[in-house]
């Protein structure tokens, strides 16, 4: 069983700070209304909090590619934060964000989930999706290529239009999968992450019933950094990413 490795003991002013927002209150906006709190367990160290609530709402999609060149500035996540692979890497700021809420995770009890998939370079990206293509047509002989990148094309992304490029995404598997799929819906950790990702910043990025808007089938695993403040509200109002930044303008 693995444990992370990196939580910090509680200073006295984050203590009392916790010890403020389990009484409910928070400081007042213009309006006399108290502002939304929200708790953390274990706490939140300054630069995780300042990791969650900056905000991040670049589009790789479809429509808006990224270029060929685009890397982020990427960290290593940890060895206990992993599963079926020797290094997974994410951008800095969402990794951050990242290992806080698997800390949460864990903190609540769920030590069987880990990061399978972060970061993919264009160049990887490519031979995965040419990949998936040749099994489309092992399986089904008869397709042109044509057809089979169609059928490709609803689970997986051409090269540039992958939002793992970004390193903004993490997605997850629990001990007991051999595969990503959405057995991972069943699982303690997606109902943990359904309550609890968007106050570490994160997002489910392809909803059920949302393939029209997103452009890809559900993944009950893939889940994308934007920041707190866009998490909250994109959760609040069940949009996708794309409906949030068209209806921010």
């Amino acid at each position: 069983m693995c444990h992370l490795s990196f939580i910090r003991p509680l200073s006295f002013g984050l203590a009392l700070l916790f010890l403020f927002c389990l009484s409910g209150c928070g400081p007042a906006t213009p309006s006399g209304e108290p502002e939304e709190t929200y708790l953390y367990a274990p706490e939140l160290s300054e630069a995780e909090l300042a990791a969650i609530t900056s905000e991040n709402l670049l589009l790789a999609n479809k429509q808006h590619p990224v270029d060929a060149s685009y890397s982020p500035s990427l960290i290593e996540l940890p060895e206990d934060a992993i599963i079926h692979h020797d290094s997974i890497q994410m951008e800095g700021t969402a990794a951050l964000a990242l290992l806080a809420m698997l800390k949460g995770m864990r903190a609540d009890g769920i030590r069987d989930t880990y990061v399978t998939s972060g970061y993919r370079s264009y160049a990887y990206q490519e031979q995965l999706f040419n990949y998936y293509i040749s099994q489309e047509k092992q399986n089904n002989p008869s397709l042109t290529d044509a057809q089979a990148e169609a059928i490709v094309l609803t689970y997986s992304a051409k090269p540039g239009t992958s939002e793992h490029q970004t390193g903004l995404c993490a997605d997850f598997m629990t001990e007991t999968m051999s595969e990503l799929d959405n057995s991972f819906e069943r699982s303690r950790a997606f109902e943990w992450l359904s309550e609890n990702a968007a106050k570490y910043g994160f997002i489910l990025r392809y909803p059920n019933g949302r393939e029209d808007v997103t452009g890809y089938a559900y993944e009950s695993w893939h889940y994308r950094f934007v920041g707190r403040k866009a998490a909250i509200a994109i959760r609040k109002a069940g949009l996708t990413l794309e409906e949030y930044l068209e209806s921010a303008g």
